[in-house]
């Protein structure tokens, strides 16, 4: 089910036009080399919030507040899983100049292996050496060409390997970790990390600009500053993607990832109140899209579920749409948020045919 969006919100364009101020700061605030940031131990600092993030899970579903229990564990999850994937990202740029490098050194070994049989040749016709030695010195040196080709071949099928899964990715699983977690800055904040080292500074302006507007990344700690990634070894990078990789099954464990879903990316789903926006704006332009708009609402109350009108508008659209379970279930589950919700309490009402 694919989300159909119309025209332009006043909300859509002033944060666009928010997005498009904060890019010439981003850079500076997020990869500064200045002393006054707290670049100390970045690892430390964040590997604090995302058990900060998994404590406030443990605390809701003490309570009972699963969908809110998961909404922390996913941020956490989405947060370490992107610092992951940024990881590996810069590992296969470092593991590409490697690539780089060896062709060089074998070109350059090729060249100078040729320019050693030309030396041999001048040195036959000057001794006036006999042609056997001469066909011997020319099989030699072919043997050598075929060894280095030999030695390039997998160099090359490497990079043309590495270049696919980088598409890959770059258009895939930024996307598929975003949708895990709408409330999440980390996404965009990591791919601007890649952008950057990959020197692509235009996307990487972008992403930071996406990040930043988002105002969970201010309540989930300051300071951050993610360039020491740039300089790592292969090695260091190697040991950072296994300390991730634990932590990131460690919060697997905890909740049920969401399915791949359609919604597209956008850089404010982050704000509930932008997605209802939109909501509404698709039954203004079609009434009977109630499909689009519970699409919308549900992304709303992942976005933020400590909001009872968005598990309202759930229950209306998908009553409406037709889906009985996901309305009664987005019903009961805002009731549990806040039992005397006049609006929930009315669509369950209706539900249950006017029984009282």
């Amino acid at each position: 089910m694919k989300t159909k969006m119309s025209g332009k919100t006043p909300f859509r364009m002033i944060g666009k036009k928010v997005a498009r101020i904060v890019i010439l700061i981003t850079a500076i605030f997020l990869f500064s080399a200045s002393g006054d940031m707290l670049v100390t131990d970045t690892e430390t600092l964040f590997m604090k919030m995302v058990d900060d993030l998994k404590g406030m899970g443990d605390e809701c579903r003490d309570k009972g507040l699963l969908l809110q229990a998961d909404y922390f564990y996913a941020q956490a999850d989405i947060a370490v899983s992107s610092f992951r994937l940024a990881v590996n990202h810069i590992y296969s740029v470092r593991k590409e100049e490697d690539i780089e490098r060896r062709k060089r050194e074998a070109e350059e070994a090729r060249k100078a292996a040729e320019e050693e049989e030309d030396d041999d040749w001048m040195d036959l016709i000057v001794d006036d050496g006999g042609w056997f030695e001469v066909i011997e010195k020319i099989e030699k040196f072919n043997e050598k060409l075929d060894t280095l080709n030999a030695q390039l071949a997998p160099f090359v099928a490497r990079m043309d390997s590495l270049e696919a899964a980088d598409r890959d990715l770059e258009y895939n699983l930024w996307h598929l970790l975003a949708s895990q977690s709408p409330a999440s800055p980390f996404p965009w904040l990591f791919e601007g990390a890649v952008a950057t080292v990959k020197g692509r500074t235009e996307r990487a302006a972008e992403c930071y600009s996406y990040a930043v507007i988002n105002p969970n990344l201010y309540r989930l700690g300051e300071g951050w500053d993610f360039a020491f990634m740039g300089a790592l070894s292969m090695q260091d990078l190697a040991a950072l993607n296994k300390r991730l990789e634990a932590k990131e099954l460690e919060l697997k464990n905890l909740y049920v990832a969401q399915s791949g879903t359609n919604f597209p990316r956008e850089y404010l789903n982050f704000d509930d109140n932008y997605l209802r926006l939109l909501a509404r704006d698709v039954l203004k332009v079609d009434p009977t899209d109630f499909n689009t708009a519970y699409l919308l609402y549900e992304a709303a109350v992942r976005a933020n579920p400590f909001e009872p009108g968005n598990f309202a508008g759930c229950g209306l659209t998908g009553a409406a749409a037709g889906y009985a379970d996901g309305a009664a279930y987005y019903i009961n589950q805002g009731l549990l948020l806040d039992p005397g919700h006049k609006g929930l309490n009315l669509l369950k009402q209706a539900m249950n045919g006017g029984a009282r």
